[in-house]
C-alpha cells in the first residue's frame, strides 16, 4: 500500500511541475505536449528491464541481476559483489 502511495505522490508532483512550467511557456501547446509526454512514458514506474537473467548469491542469499560488465563471463559469475567474494571463506563456502 505504501509503494502505491509513493508512486501516486511522484505522479502528482510531476503533474504539478508540468502545470507550473506550462504557465510560463506557450499555453496553446501545453495540452499537446502533456499528452505526448504521457504517451511516451506510458505511466511506467516499474523496472524497465524485467527480462534480464538473475542468480542467487551463495553468501548473502540475495538475488542479483545480469550486468553489462558481466556479459562475457556471466556463466562464471558466482557472487553478487566484491564484498561477498571476499567473505566467501568466512561462511564456509
Amino acid at each position: 500500500m505504501g509503494l502505491i502511495l509513493i508512486k501516486a505522490i511522484k505522479i502528482s508532483i510531476l503533474i504539478g511541475k508540468l502545470l507550473c512550467f506550462a504557465a510560463f511557456t506557450r499555453p496553446d501547446l501545453f495540452l499537446f505536449n502533456f499528452l505526448l509526454f504521457l504517451l511516451n512514458n506510458n505511466f511506467r514506474l516499474t523496472h524497465k528491464k524485467p527480462h534480464l537473467p538473475t542468480k542467487t548469491c551463495p553468501i548473502c542469499e540475495r538475488p542479483f541481476t545480469w550486468r553489462k560488465k558481466w556479459a562475457k563471463d556471466w556463466d562464471q559469475v558466482i557472487y553478487c559483489s566484491d564484498r561477498c567474494r571476499k567473505n566467501k571463506n568466512k561462511y564456509g563456502d
